[in-house]
């Protein structure tokens, strides 16, 4: 799982106008997103959603390829 907590996904950081603060995702994996009061904050939370997001997402691959009987992921 380290080798995609690693890759550099391309994130894409908003400042939010409305209710202040900076608003963070990452294009590449679908609704992984957060938030965070100042940058360094949102950064910080976008690495955390970025574990979050990649973990059930290799689970569930995981689970695909072990009923088709391929290898898993690693």
């Amino acid at each position: 799982m380290s080798d995609y907590i690693e890759v550099p996904y391309r994130m894409k950081m908003v400042e939010d106008k409305v209710e202040g603060g900076f608003v963070v995702s990452y294009p590449d994996l679908p609704g992984c997103t957060t938030s965070g009061k100042t940058i360094v904050s949102a950064i910080e939370n976008a690495i955390d959603a970025k574990r979050a997001w990649i973990d059930p997402t290799l689970e569930v691959l995981n689970r695909r390829f072990y009923r088709t009987g391929n290898r898993t992921l690693n």
